[in-house]
């Protein structure tokens, strides 16, 4: 399974203080031998952005529960808000754009696999999150 994060700026709500939430989609597409099914079970936050559940609850991670077939190609929708809003914690950053994703593959082993953001998304969520966290850009 090959996974990618793509911005949806369209689910945005920002400069709104901690109530900010940021759009992605989690693309997923599916590879192996026909008839093998993976299953992401769940995506967890990172150290700058904690998942938004369908409740709009945050926490350290949510529930997908998503198959994904050979050659199925799906986009699960998800908000993230800022976790924290300290300027040097965003400045200083490593991993804040860097999810990890649970998956069980073939109905039994499951693996934790770290989806990073490519170099335009990244650059895209931390301008989402000083937007939300009402920083100067």
């Amino acid at each position: 399974m090959q996974l990618k994060l793509r911005r949806a700026p369209e689910r945005d709500v920002l400069d709104a203080g901690s109530s900010s939430v940021i759009g992605l989609d989690l693309v997923a597409v599916g590879t192996g031998a026909p008839g093998a099914v993976a299953v992401i079970e769940s995506i967890g936050g990172t150290v700058l952005l904690s998942v938004v559940d369908a409740d709009g609850q945050r926490g350290p991670s949510i529930p997908i529960d998503v198959r994904i077939s050979p050659g199925a190609r799906t986009s699960v929708p998800l908000t993230v808000t800022p976790a924290r809003c300290d300027p040097h914690a965003i400045a200083e950053d490593k991993q804040g754009t860097r999810f990890p994703v649970t998956v069980r593959l073939d109905g039994q082993h499951r693996v934790t696999l770290t989806v990073a953001a490519d170099d335009s998304t990244g650059a895209a969520l931390y301008d989402a999150i000083r937007r939300g966290c009402r920083l100067p850009g």
